[in-house]
C-alpha cells in the first residue's frame, strides 16, 4: 500500500494540496488494508468539521498511573526514572466515537536527546484505570510521538509520528496492526523534538468519512481514512482516552499539559427549563471566544458559560485556537422536560432470576441524569438499575443536573406483584422391578397440566426413553425425581419415587432318580433336588421326551416314562428363572419297550427233557429276542392246549403257569395239537394278543 504525508515545505492550510507519493510501499492483510487510506484530498473535509464540532458538554477531568505525576501548574510530568518503567494520564470521562471530535494537548519531551522514548496518545477501550503501559493494551489506537530511533521497529531516523494499534509501535513491514507513518514530526529544519519546548497537538476525527488527522505544531502531518469503531473496537462506541510514556534511561524529564476544554462542547446538548447546562468551547489555550446570541448564556466571552435560555436554541461560539486560527463551533441546545420510564411490560416478581425482578429506569436524558430509587415510599439506592423482592410500589426520580441545587425532574412508578405459586406434583407410587417387569412407568402427576413443563432427574437409576414427560419409564433401581414448572412463573415444584430391584434367580442342585422303570416299578421318583435362596417360592417345570409335565410345586416328581430330563425353576415373587445345567437321566427297563404284536407261541415241544433238543416248556417267545422273559410282563397269560380230538389236555385259567407237556403227571402221546393263547400286558402301556396255532408233541424215546 502506498502512503502519502505533507512535503517538508508545506505550510498548514485549509485547500488540499496535491497528493504525493513517497514510494513507501508495504505488506498488509485484509483488515489493515480496508481499515487504512491515507490521502490529502479530505483536508477540507478536516477543516470543515474541526471548525463546526467538538466533543463532551462537560469539562475534561484526568487522573494519573504508574510513574506519571500531577504537579502545581496542573500539567502531568513523568520523572526520571528506570528503564521501561511507563505512565499515563487517562482522561476519566468517555468519548463516543460516532461522534467527531478534536482533542489538544501541550507535549514536552524534555531537553535530553534519546532520554526518552516520547508520547502516545491512545484511545482504548478498558476505561479510566486502564494500563500505562500502551504494549499493555490489545484493543487500542494510538497515535505515536517517538524520538527514540530503533530500525528494528522500522522507525525512521528523525524524531517521528504514526499510527498504530493493538499495543504494538511497531511500523510496516513488521507489523499487520500499524496503520500509516512514520512520518517526521517537523517538517523541515531541525528534527529534534527534544529540544525543552512545549509543542502543541492535536487529534481530529470525523465518523461520517472516518478521517483522522494527527496536527504538530499546528501543522497537519498524519492524515488516513480509519474505520475506528468496526476495524479497530470491533463494535465497540465508546471509550477512554489519554497518554502513555515510558523511559529508555532515567536522565529525562517529560510533560504533557492537558485543560478542561482539551475536547470541545458536543453538538448537541439538552437540558431542561429549571436547570442551566454548561457549555464548553474546544480551543485549549484559545481567546477571543464570541458566544452568539448573547443572551441565552451567562457570559458570552468566555470557553465554558451556562446556558440560561428556555428554550431551544442554536448558538455559534467564535474564538482564535493556539494556533492563531478563527473557529467556530456550533451548538444545538434541546430544552424539554425530563422524562423517565420504567422499562418493560410484565413486573411481577416469579422464580425467574431466584426471585428478582430487576428493574431499569431509562430517562430522555440517557445518561446526564442521576436516578434515585424508592419502594413503598421508602428510599432504596441510586442508578438506573434496581433489584426487588417483594411486592408493593417502587418508584424511580430522574434528575437534571444531577447534584445541582436546581434540578428538572421526572417520576415513574410501578407496583410489582409476587408470583411464586408452584403446582402440586406427586412422582407417583414406589416402584418395584423384576424380571417380570424390567421397565415400568412412572406415574407422575400434577394439579395443572396445561401450565406445566415436565423433567425426570436421576443420579443413580437410567431411563428408557425420554424424560420430558409427564410419565418417565426406569430401567433400573435408584431414587428418581419429577420437575414440574409452572410455566406462568418458572418456579419449579419436585417429588421423588424410589424404584428398587429384585432380579435374584434361582440357584438349582438337581437330584438323582429312585431306581428303574419296569414293568414292577411304573412310576420312578426324583429325590435330592434342592433350590435357593431362601424366602421365594419355587415353581418347578420338568421338560422330558414327550413335553413338559406341567409346572408344580413339588421338587420330586413322579416319572413314568424313561428319557432325560431338564428341570426350570421360576421364582413367584419376582418371575426370575433358572435352567438347570445338568439333565436328568431316568431309565427303564428293556420290557417296556416290547410289542405283543411280535410275540409268537413256540409250534414244537421236547416234553422229555431230551437235552438235545429245546422247548421243555409251551412258553411264548419273540423270534430274535429269546433272552428276554415275557412271561414277566403279562398280566395275564390264558392258556389252552387241545388234542387232535379236540379234548382240553391243558388249561392255566389265566395263571402265569407254564404247560410242561403232561397230563395227570404223564407225558403226553407224540403228535399234533392245537394252542390257543391270550396275552395281556399292563407294563408301559396296556397290550393285548391272541394266539392260535398247532404244536408238534416229539418225544425223543
Amino acid at each position: 500500500m502506498d502512503f502519502f504525508w505533507h512535503p517538508q515545505s508545506l505550510e498548514a492550510s485549509c485547500a488540499s494540496p496535491t497528493p504525493q507519493n513517497t514510494g513507501y510501499t508495504s505488506l498488509w492483510d485484509g483488515r489493515i488494508s480496508a481499515r487504512v487510506t491515507r490521502f490529502l484530498g479530505v483536508m477540507a473535509t478536516i477543516a470543515l468539521m474541526a471548525g463546526t464540532s467538538s466533543s463532551f458538554a462537560q469539562l475534561c477531568t484526568f487522573g494519573t498511573q504508574g510513574t506519571a505525576t500531577t504537579m502545581d501548574d496542573g500539567c502531568i510530568e513523568w520523572s526520571p526514572a528506570p528503564n521501561s518503567t511507563s505512565g499515563a494520564v487517562w482522561a476519566q470521562q468517555p468519548l463516543d466515537l460516532t461522534q467527531p471530535f478534536r482533542m489538544e494537548a501541550r507535549l514536552n519531551f524534555g531537553d535530553v536527546d534519546h532520554g526518552g522514548e516520547g508520547f502516545v496518545l491512545v484511545l482504548q477501550p478498558e476505561g479510566p484505570d486502564a494500563s500505562p503501559n500502551f504494549e499493555s493494551l490489545a484493543l487500542s489506537f494510538g497515535l505515536e510521538f517517538d524520538t527514540k530511533h530503533d530500525m528494528a521497529d522500522g522507525d525512521i531516523a528523525q524524531d517521528h509520528l504514526a499510527f498504530i494499534s493493538d499495543g504494538s509501535a511497531l511500523h510496516a513491514p513488521y507489523s499487520l496492526t500499524a496503520i500509516a507513518g512514520p512520518v517526521t514530526a517537523i517538517p523541515s529544519g531541525n528534527d529534534n523534538i527534544q529540544d525543552g519546548d512545549d509543542h502543541r497537538i492535536s487529534l481530529t476525527w470525523d465518523p461520517a468519512s472516518q478521517a483522522l488527522v494527527a496536527a504538530f505544531d499546528c501543522e497537519d502531518r498524519l492524515i488516513a481514512s480509519v474505520d475506528l469503531i468496526d476495524d479497530i473496537f470491533e463494535g465497540q462506541t465508546t471509550v477512554w482516552w489519554g497518554f502513555t510514556a515510558s523511559m529508555a534511561s532515567g536522565v529525562n524529564v517529560q510533560r504533557a499539559c492537558l485543560a478542561p476544554n482539551a475536547l470541545g462542547t458536543d453538538n448537541h446538548v439538552k437540558t431542561c427549563p429549571q436547570a442551566a447546562v454548561q457549555l464548553v468551547a474546544g480551543g485549549m489555550d484559545g481567546s477571543n471566544y464570541q458566544w452568539t446570541p448573547s443572551n441565552v448564556v451567562s457570559e458570552a466571552t468566555v470557553f465554558n458559560p451556562t446556558y440560561t435560555g428556555v428554550e431551544d436554541q442554536t448558538l455559534v461560539v467564535e474564538y482564535t485556537d493556539a494556533c492563531g486560527q478563527l473557529r467556530s463551533d456550533v451548538v444545538m441546545v434541546e430544552v424539554e422536560a425530563v422524562e423517565v420510564h420504567v422499562l418493560g411490560v410484565d413486573h411481577t416478581i416469579d422464580c425467574t432470576h431466584n426471585g428478582v425482578l430487576s428493574m431499569e429506569a431509562s430517562s430522555n436524558f440517557g445518561s446526564n441524569v442521576e436516578y434515585s430509587w424508592t419502594f413503598n415510599n421508602a428510599w432504596i439506592g441510586d442508578g438506573a438499575l434496581v433489584e426487588a423482592s417483594e411486592a408493593g410500589w417502587f418508584a424511580v426520580q430522574a434528575s437534571f443536573p444531577g447534584g445541582s441545587s436546581v434540578q428538572c425532574m421526572g417520576t415513574d412508578q410501578r407496583f410489582v406483584e409476587v408470583d411464586t405459586v408452584r403446582l402440586d406434583v406427586d412422582a407417583g407410587p414406589a416402584a418395584l422391578l423384576d424380571c417380570n417387569a424390567p421397565m415400568l412407568p412412572l406415574l407422575g402427576s400434577t394439579s395443572s397440566e396445561q401450565h406445566a413443563s415436565y423433567l425426570w432427574t436421576t443420579e443413580d437409576g437410567w431411563f428408557q426413553g425420554p424424560t420430558d414427560q409427564l410419565t418417565a419409564t426406569a430401567s433400573a433401581s435408584g431414587t428418581y425425581t419429577l420437575h414440574v414448572t409452572n410455566l406462568l412463573n418458572g418456579c419449579v415444584s419436585s417429588d421423588q419415587v424410589t424404584v428398587e430391584a429384585d432380579f435374584t434367580a434361582p440357584w438349582v442342585v438337581v437330584g438323582e432318580p429312585e431306581g428303574e422303570l419296569g414293568c414292577n416299578q411304573p412310576v420312578v421318583d426324583m429325590t435330592g433336588v434342592d433350590v435357593g435362596p431362601s424366602g421365594y417360592t419355587a415353581l418347578y417345570t420338568w421338560n422330558g421326551p414327550e413335553g413338559t409335565l406341567g409346572q408344580s410345586m413339588d421338587p420330586n416328581p413322579g416319572f413314568t416314562l424313561p428319557g432325560s430330563y431338564t428341570l426350570t425353576v421360576e421364582f413367584l415373587e419376582n418371575g426370575c428363572t433358572t435352567v438347570a445345567k445338568e439333565s436328568v437321566d431316568v431309565q427303564g427297563s428293556e420290557m417296556l419297550s416290547v410289542d405283543l404284536n411280535e410275540v409268537v407261541m413256540p409250534n414244537v415241544m421236547t416234553p422229555d427233557h431230551d437235552s438235545s433238543l429245546q422247548n421243555e416248556r409251551l412258553v411264548p417267545f419273540i423270534p430274535g429276542r429269546e433272552d428276554l422273559n415275557v412271561m414277566t410282563m403279562l398280566d395275564e397269560y390264558h392258556l389252552t392246549v387241545f388234542n387232535r380230538w379236540g379234548q382240553v389236555v391243558f388249561r392255566n385259567d389265566g395263571q402265569p403257569l407254564q404247560w410242561d407237556g403232561r397230563v395227570g403227571g404223564d407225558i403226553v402221546d407224540e403228535g399234533t395239537y392245537m394252542v390257543h393263547a391270550r396275552l395281556l400286558s399292563g407294563c408301559g402301556e396296556n397290550q393285548f394278543r391272541e394266539i392260535q396255532g398247532s404244536l408238534e408233541v416229539i418225544l425223543g424215546r
